[in-house]
């Protein structure tokens, strides 16, 4: 990709130019999933509440439904707060419910588990 300022040609993956260091205006199609999550558009309390859904597999030592409820819960926390149209009072208490949703589930999901496995 060409700079505008000192049309110095880059990588098609390079988010600053190598000459000149600013930042290249990419379209939202090129950027990887990494640059839209360390955007400055996600605030630093979506990165914890995010985490705290992670956790789950963590805990669980592994597993298909654990797995898809952590990863879940986090990107649901992590879009959910960069909604901008929505008041930061709204987003933070529904990604602190989607956060303690998806550890209910997975207490559910466990305590099914254990009924089960005593029988």
């Amino acid at each position: 990709m060409k700079c505008q300022s000192c049309y110095t040609l880059n990588a098609p993956g390079d988010p600053r130019c190598i000459r000149c260091g600013l930042p290249l205006d990419r379209p939202d199609a090129e950027l990887t999933f990494w640059d839209r999550l360390t955007s400055a558009e996600t605030p630093g309390w979506a990165f914890a509440l995010a985490l705290a859904c992670c956790m789950i597999p963590v805990v669980s030592l592994g597993g298909c439904g654990p797995i898809a409820i952590g990863l879940g819960g986090a990107s649901l926390c992590i879009t959910l707060s960069r909604i901008r149209w929505l008041p930061f009072l709204i987003r933070l208490p529904l990604c602190l419910a989607i956060t303690g949703a998806a550890w209910l589930l997975f207490a559910v999901m466990m305590s099914a588990l254990f009924q089960s496995s005593r029988r």
